[in-house]
């Protein structure tokens, strides 16, 4: 995916004390229960 003109393979989301929120990568969206994540596709 590409953010800012920069191409990463995965994003993860931690809390401050390491605790993993979401884990997004081209292929799969992990989160952790409790909390949601929405993508929002380009209008083309």
């Amino acid at each position: 995916m590409i953010i800012n003109n920069q191409n990463y393979k995965e994003i993860i989301i931690t809390t401050t004390d390491g605790e993993l929120i979401a884990d997004i990568t081209d292929e799969n969206i992990i989160e952790q229960n409790g909390y949601r994540v929405e993508c929002v596709p380009e209008d083309d």
